[in-house]
């Protein structure tokens, strides 16, 4: 017996070695367990075996929801493997949980920087999220003022706001430059006792978003602070007091639910009202960024911030011409949908290659993105074509053009109807060469009929604001200056872009030759009395 158990027997020493190496290795065994197991639960969920396809397609129809919630599930407790990662992302973005699907991309590519499919993969979930933003942006307020009706101390009643010919002291657009950023944020300057009343129409739960802020020039002025409040149909729905002490420190964000007034058409009135001592002293308060949006489209926002998937196709080596090639191989193959869709993504990285427009034309993408444009008062066909900027601008004009001395009047007038209704969030690029396209051809599209003054105005005021470092923007008022010069409203423009600079000493000269063309240009003269201000404030420090 002793020796058949000496025949059998293992020593110590390897049988511990064994269970802990089986101990040390069962977590990558379920793990790959996991893994597998996942995989084959995407596949079911989705319908297809190419797991590799959906990064240029986009994701895919769910075919089968509880093996996609299987497969999540199993991903999950996979997450010893990187490659485990990348298929949650996937499935997330697929059950519609988009900003988790980032999260885990994100991590995949922290742990596997070298794989260009990952990063593939992030810029498209980016996409995916950017293009569910703007589905999730109902109003944008500062956009919307055409429509609503302001009342201020120095107006008379209530009127109606006229962008090319506002005239008021007390309420008007501009740009504050607050603390944490320190960005020109869109602002709607409400000094205290003045309202703006819109007409709205929330078309499911939604919240509104503004930041409260004093104009930094102000705070020294003795302020006690300025309140705003928000009313719908008369009711009270928001008041805060904002100190100047809480002002010093930058924009205070708020939200105030809507939830209620889905699908209802209601007043929204935003008031400016003055501290508690109700003195209106240097009341300058703004509202940054006032807009209506869905819950959820603040996180949202965040994560698309700066355009992130373009930085994911670099690291994947991508460029605009590699997407083309891959858009023409499709295109031989029949595959007119998944052409679009590298041509689009081409698009997205150089729109003012001019190939990238004809070749999109012979997609079904690009018959969606023309009719989008032929139909622009339609706000789904607005979303549509909001991704396509200035470049396209640019090349649909010159198209027209061309059309014209061809003599293709038909093709000519669709042209012309694509410019007339080209939408005005496309004309606010960040991208100097699109400044340049944009400043060539604003001018034109005056000249020629297809757009009026007030809409141009309101393009070159945003770039005012937004853009004011760039030599295309001063090139452009210039231009408009030369070709207007009675017009001083052009003028103005001019002298606000230089007062932005800081050349201080132009942007007074200018202001004096606006208040030339019209004694009773009321914002020159603000404007001249804060040069004034801002000169003897800097007196007093030295």
């Amino acid at each position: 017996m002793r020796a058949i158990f000496h025949r059998y027997a293992v020593p110590l020493g390897t049988l511990v070695v064994c269970i802990v190496g089986v101990a040390l290795a069962s977590p990558y065994a379920v793990s790959a367990y996991h893994l597998e197991a996942g995989g084959r639960a995407l596949e079911q969920a989705l319908g297809v075996t190419d797991l590799l396809e959906w990064w240029y397609l986009g994701p895919r129809e769910v075919q089968d929801p509880q093996a996609l919630q299987k497969a999540v599930a199993h991903l999950q407790q996979g997450d010893a493997s990187s490659h485990a990662l990348r298929l949650l992302g996937r499935a997330q973005v697929a059950r519609g949980d988009v900003l988790a699907g980032i999260e885990s991309l994100e991590r995949f590519t922290a742990l596997r920087p070298d794989n260009r499919l990952g990063h593939l993969e992030l810029a498209a979930a980016y996409e995916l999220a950017d293009q569910r933003l703007h589905e999730m942006e109902y109003v944008r307020l500062l956009d919307a003022l055409p429509g609503a009706r302001l009342s201020a101390p120095d107006l008379d009643g209530e009127v109606a706001y006229r962008p090319g010919t506002w005239k008021s002291d007390y309420a008007y657009l501009t740009t504050f430059s607050l603390p944490p950023d320190y960005g020109e944020v869109p602002t709607l300057f409400l000094h205290a006792g003045s309202r703006v009343t819109y007409t709205v129409a929330p078309p499911q739960p939604a919240v509104l978003r503004f930041g409260m802020g004093l104009d930094p020039r102000s705070l020294g002025w003795g302020s006690d602070g300025a309140t705003f409040e928000v009313f719908i149909d008369g009711r009270w729905v928001f008041l805060e007091h904002l100190t100047v002490e809480v002002a010093r420190e930058g924009w205070e964000e708020w939200e105030v639910d809507l939830a209620e007034y889905a699908g209802q058409t209601v007043q929204l009135a935003l008031a400016t009202t003055p501290g508690p001592r109700w003195d209106v002293t240097a009341d300058w308060a703004g509202w940054g960024q006032p807009q209506i949006d869905a819950p959820e489209a603040a996180a949202y926002r965040q994560e698309v911030r700066g355009r992130p998937w373009l930085a994911e196709w670099k690291k994947a080596g991508m460029t605009a011409q590699k997407f083309v090639t891959r858009g023409k191989e499709a295109q031989k193959s029949g595959k007119g949908e998944e052409a679009g869709v590298w041509y689009e993504s081409a698009m997205r990285m150089k729109p003012e290659w001019e190939e990238l427009y004809r070749l999109l034309a012979q997609t079904p993408t690009g018959d969606a993105i023309a009719v989008a444009y032929l139909k622009a008062g339609d706000p789904k066909a607005l979303e549509k074509a909001r991704k396509v900027r200035a470049g396209d601008l640019y090349v649909n004009y010159h198209l027209w053009k061309k059309a014209q001395r061809s003599g293709d009047l038909s093709s000519a007038a669709a042209y012309s109807e694509t410019l007339t209704y080209f939408p005005l969030e496309a004309i606010h690029p960040s991208d100097e060469r699109l400044l340049d396209y944009a400043a060539e051809v604003i001018p034109a599209l005056l000249d020629e009929g297809l757009w009026d003054r007030d809409k141009i105005l309101n393009v070159v005021s945003f770039l005012v604001w937004q853009h004011n470092g760039a030599a295309s923007v001063k090139r452009l008022l210039e231009q408009m200056v030369e070709r207007y010069p009675a017009e001083p409203d052009w003028a103005f423009y001019l002298a606000e872009l230089h007062h932005r600079r800081g050349e201080l000493d132009q942007a007074e000269a200018i202001y004096r030759q606006v208040l030339a063309l019209d004694p009773n240009y009321a914002q020159a003269y603000l404007r001249i009395g804060m040069l004034y201000e801002a000169r003897a404030e800097e007196e007093t420090v030295r």
